[in-house]
């Protein structure tokens, strides 16, 4: 994890552990509290760097069968080379390796803060089921964690039944360990119309070894836990949410050869904290899965939630419509500078400009056609013949008599009073909009053309458009 020694001695790897035993590997003598380890000792290190088990994830059902089933061929192929008649030796090391990484996961010296009582209990049922993974298929062992985990979840448990083991694998993801908590993860389930319901099922289900892809998703217990905390929200609706990221990355992996995808989802767990967040703004969420780059591009990616959301929030409403009125009475009234104008577009006035934020060439060129076109709105309103014709070519440059005409054809628009001159920015704000691959793709996927599409949006969803939905009737 430190990483000037990563990017010297292991610059082709990402991730901590992959670095660590490529090191140990091709240059131990850097490690000298490794290097003079009996060989033995040294094999037992590295066995347990390849198994690369999250025992965290698997005390919450957070990562899938096909994850221990990796466990079980590392340990079981190491065992054999290193000489052990079986691999409890290196299994057993390579739990004791995780509970004291778990132990001080907390960075305090005064003892461990995390390993408290509750946390050993269900540590303890982990290591109990863990221990059986020699002898017994990976499918087995996790299923006879959730069969513990049931009980005290006070839910029924059958391998056989898929509903009933989807059920408790997410009373796990939503750190249920008592029969209240189990019975409200029920609930919420049962709120499900039976269709989304079997959907979600399969998904949680999907082991990554009989059905692949499979997707774990990386913090979906955080994601769950603060869904169930925040009043607005609910598990309910946070389950429609995870069934839809369950999808989006079954589309975006449809052609991979991998196993097990881990599908990071950091960002709605930020976004189900949000305090302005309600249950519309959430249950409308737009996001895309976004592969990670490199190497693991094929088995890794992660939630990026898209800059188009709905705005609910009447005071921000309030705030934009205040803003906008303010700027369009300083360019008419108080000589505004172009830096000040242009400052003021995305900052307090116009937050559909981070729409244009995204990294496509698309994207980029209509962020610069929209400046443009509402520079020629600031400079046409505030008479700045001179900054309209700046870049224009002598031979060729714009008359007086033109520009007198231009600013006649405004004023007979009505577009020197404040009012109008506020829905002209926001028009020149959003007309390109709909041009934008993924704000189309996303909002309205069955519309032909930019036009369409931004139509279909007023209609559909205009709160994802703030700067139109503070203008009052008239003007929208």
């Amino acid at each position: 994890k430190i990483k000037p020694f990563q990017k010297v001695f292991a610059p082709d790897f990402d991730e901590a552990t992959e670095a660590l035993h490529y090191v140990l590997q091709k240059a131990p003598i850097l490690i000298p509290s490794f290097s003079n380890l009996s060989e033995e000792m040294q094999h037992m290190i590295l066995s347990a760097l390849r198994a690369d088990f999250n025992f965290g994830q698997f005390l919450q059902a957070e990562n899938l069968p096909a994850n221990l089933s990796t466990v079980k061929q590392i340990l079981t192929e190491d065992s054999s080379k290193s000489g052990y008649s079986n691999g409890n030796d290196i299994l057993g090391f390579f739990l004791f390796k995780n509970f004291a990484a778990m132990c001080g996961i907390t960075g305090t010296l005064e003892g461990s803060l995390f390993m408290t009582d509750d946390k050993f209990i269900n540590f303890k049922v982990g290591l109990d089921v863990f221990h059986n993974l020699i002898n017994q298929s990976a499918e087995e062992v996790y299923d006879r964690f959730l069969q513990e985990r049931a009980r005290d979840q006070g839910l029924h448990f059958s391998r056989l039944d898929p509903q009933a083991r989807a059920k408790v694998r997410l009373a796990c993801l939503c750190r249920s360990f008592d029969a209240e908590s189990g019975n409200a993860v029920s609930n919420a389930l049962a709120s499900l119309d039976p269709k989304t319901q079997k959907k979600l099922q399969d998904y949680i289900n999907a082991d990554g070894i009989t059905e692949k892809p499979a997707f774990l998703l990386y913090k979906a217990p955080f994601f769950l836990t603060m869904a169930m905390e925040n009043s607005k929200i609910g598990l309910g609706l946070a389950l429609k949410v995870l069934l839809r990221v369950y999808e989006a990355s079954a589309l975006e992996y449809k052609d991979t050869s991998t196993s097990v995808v881990s599908i990071f989802v950091d960002e709605l767990e930020t976004y189900v904290k949000d305090a302005s967040i309600d249950a519309e703004t959430f249950d409308f969420v737009k996001f895309e899965i976004v592969r990670t780059a490199g190497q693991k591009s094929d088995s890794q990616g992660s939630v990026h939630i898209s800059p188009w959301q709905l705005k609910t929030d009447q005071k921000l409403i309030d705030d934009l419509a205040a803003g906008g009125e303010l700027l369009a009475h300083d360019v008419l009234r108080t000589g505004m500078r172009e830096p000040g104008f242009t400052k003021r577009l995305t900052h307090a006035v116009f937050p559909e400009m981070n729409f244009m934020s995204e990294a496509d060439e698309m994207s980029k060129a209509i962020a610069k056609e929209t400046l443009g076109a509402l520079l020629v709105v600031y400079w046409t309103a505030s008479d700045q013949m001179d900054a309209f014709t700046r870049a224009q070519k002598a031979d060729g440059k714009l008359k007086e008599t033109s520009w007198k005409k231009i600013r006649e054809m405004m004023a007979l628009g009505g577009v020197d009073q404040e009012p109008v001159l506020n829905t002209v920015l926001v028009i020149m704000t959003l007309h390109a909009l709909g041009r934008i691959p993924k704000f189309a793709a996303q909002l309205a996927p069955n519309a032909e053309g930019g036009r369409q599409v931004l139509a279909h949006v007023l209609d559909a969803c205009p709160k994802v458009l703030p700067s139109y939905c503070r203008l009052n009737d008239k003007y929208r």
